[in-house]
């Protein structure tokens, strides 16, 4: 609903059962975010980037991860854009986030505010 937050951790396709290997996954992920864009709502890709080292410690399957990282990132035919952000230290990565949802936020409210009859 128009005006509401939603804050999602992992992929909220996967909640559909959509993997990112699938033929599928770039026209439905195009067509998710519009649906959003067409009722105004905010919508952030953050893709979290880590080094390979650490990638290769944290997924077992390095080369798979990096196949899924790949095809996740080539689905950019959406109305949303990536963010790409540094994720090695926690609270860089949160603050880099943090920052670009603030000042959309802003934004935003700065665009209704002069919508407004006396704004």
């Amino acid at each position: 609903r128009a005006g509401e937050t939603l804050l999602t951790a992992n992929s909220v396709y996967q909640l559909f059962g959509i993997c990112p290997d699938s033929r599928d996954y770039v026209e439905f992920v195009a067509d998710f975010e519009q649906m959003f864009c067409a009722e105004d709502t905010c919508v952030f890709k953050f893709f979290l980037n880590i080094t390979p080292e650490q990638s290769a410690y944290k997924f077992a399957d390095f080369e798979k991860r990096r196949e899924e990282e790949q095809a996740v990132l080539r689905a950019t035919a959406g109305a949303v854009p990536w963010y790409i952000v540094p994720a090695e230290k926690k609270w860089y990565r949160d603050f880099v986030i943090a920052s670009i949802v603030a000042q959309t936020l802003e934004n935003r409210l700065q665009r209704l505010e002069k919508a407004l009859p006396n704004g």
